[in-house]
């Protein structure tokens, strides 16, 4: 499986009482959501992923080059 490309969304959500459980945290506090979708050459998608993480143990780190 080879992909071409793939568009990614972050977001700031609220934890539900679900997920502050799994996650060690109180109901209701901040979350950051990655949503993202994976495309083939041939432009169809490949894969779909909803990824939630502690907003206080996430990093994010970008180098821009030109």
């Amino acid at each position: 499986m080879f992909l071409k490309r793939a568009k990614e969304k972050v977001s700031a959500i609220n934890a539900t009482i679900y997920e502050a459980d799994l996650l060690g945290i109180r109901g209701g506090e901040a979350l950051l959501e990655m949503t993202r979708v994976s495309y083939g050459f041939d432009d169809k998608p490949l894969e779909f992923t909803v990824t939630k993480y502690r907003s206080d143990k996430y990093h994010y780190n970008i180098e821009l080059t030109r």
